[in-house]
């Protein structure tokens, strides 16, 4: 749970122009990676859109106490539904551009891969993909034939989850699981938890899948988009279980 001062206010107060594109969030931590010419402080921008939203936060709090320091206190980043890329720890300065910031972790590091009509097009990672994953049981766990529950959680940036379905037999066939009363926790930025009731009646291997499905329409891949560079992983997971 974290706590702190919407990004826009402070921003409001500075009185950024209209003519603002990118806001850089510079940390504290500095090194000197390979593409980099010199040491540099890690930052990142984003766009002013994004830095103006209500739920973008300069953290100081978590879970009810001082923001400590192994999790980037006194003071940081927190950009909801974005990949914590962007929550940018130690914050030290923040910079409003009238540009798209160039720094070595934008333009470096965290790119994927764009087709459009035949042109390839580099693009930020930034907005964290629809994904799913089963909690219990755990991969190679042995069960004892009869009733189990399949649990696990699902979520996707600032979207709700509409549906997540559930197969035990690889793929071949699918249920919808029941998505669990979020209660408290109720926010399009949380995990949504999700468990299926599941009969066993005979001994063997089963390959169990959770796909979820996002209000947009958008639901997981079954293989990775390798234009993705490693980033953004969020094809279906297969859990393999015993029997007997």
């Amino acid at each position: 749970r974290w706590r702190g001062a919407p990004l826009r206010v402070v921003l409001e107060r500075a009185g950024v122009k209209p003519e603002a594109h990118d806001v850089v969030l510079e940390g504290a931590d500095r090194g000197k990676p390979e593409f980099a010419p010199a040491e540099v402080a890690y930052a990142k921008g984003i766009p002013i859109d994004k830095a103006l939203h209500p739920e973008t936060l300069v953290v100081y709090e978590m879970n009810g106490a001082p923001l400590p320091r192994e999790h980037g206190g006194p003071v940081r980043a927190l950009v909801p539904g974005w990949y914590g890329t962007y929550n940018v720890k130690w914050l030290t300065r923040i910079e409003v551009l009238d540009r798209p910031f160039d720094g070595v972790f934008m333009t470096e590091l965290w790119r994927v891969r764009h087709r459009d009509d035949g042109y390839v097009r580099l693009g930020m990672v930034d907005q964290v993909a629809v994904k799913s994953l089963i909690f219990t049981p755990g991969p190679d766990e042995t069960l004892p034939v009869g009733a189990h529950t399949i649990k696990g959680a699902a979520w996707s940036g600032g979207k709700d989850i509409a549906s997540v379905q559930v197969s035990t037999d690889g793929g071949a066939t699918w249920r919808f699981a029941r998505l669990l009363d979020a209660g408290e926790n109720d926010s399009p930025y949380a995990w949504r938890q999700w468990e299926l009731p599941w009969e066993v009646r005979e001994p063997g291997t089963y390959t169990l899948m959770a796909r979820a499905t996002d209000t947009s329409g958008t639901a997981q891949p079954f293989a990775y988009d390798l234009d993705k560079n490693g980033f953004a992983v969020n094809q279906v997971q297969p859990v393999t279980v015993e029997v007997g």
